[in-house]
């Protein structure tokens, strides 16, 4: 995460995946003293037991833990009339949604205050938009001028301030 501040703080690059751990590996999170496979706990509708509910949520509170460290490090850069974070797109998701296609997807859009996102509320978009209606959005947000991504449909107006 302190790589990816500085490659962005430095101008290094202006574009950057980061996966924390694939969810649909066989990964084991034995470092937080879990002993499952984080995608077998995913399935917890059909592995419910109290036990697994809560490796998972430990899973994913650490998740938000080092989302956070992200976070916090672009914030405490000044970049011209503000901050790294106001400057930068963070886009935090995951590939779990109710049916494991490209919809319904749970992300959290931080950062960008500068390039005209809305941030500050929970927005949810209709359930059968695809998901790159968001990434068209973004893109246009940091000025690539398209109207169309993959799939897409059009650009999701209340992202945007």
């Amino acid at each position: 995460l302190e790589l990816i501040v500085l490659a962005l703080w430095t101008d290094s690059t202006r574009c950057i995946t980061y996966m924390l751990g694939n969810s649909n590996s066989r990964i084991v999170f034995d470092f937080l003293g879990i002993t499952e496979q984080h995608h077998y706990l995913s399935h917890f509708f059909r592995n419910f037991s109290r036990s697994n509910l809560e490796s998972l949520l430990k899973i994913s509170l650490w998740h938000m833990e080092k989302f956070d460290t992200l976070l916090t490090k672009l914030k405490s850069h000044q970049e011209g009339d503000g901050t790294l974070l106001d400057n930068t797109v963070v886009l935090y998701g995951c590939g779990t949604s109710k049916t494991h296609v490209g919809r319904n997807y749970p992300l959290v859009l931080a950062g960008g205050k500068n390039l005209g996102l809305k941030h500050g509320a929970f927005q949810r978009v209709e359930d059968e938009r695809p998901f790159n209606d968001v990434l068209l959005t973004l893109l246009q947000r940091v000025g690539v001028e398209t109207e169309r991504f993959g799939d897409s449909e059009g650009s999701v107006d209340q992202l945007m301030a």
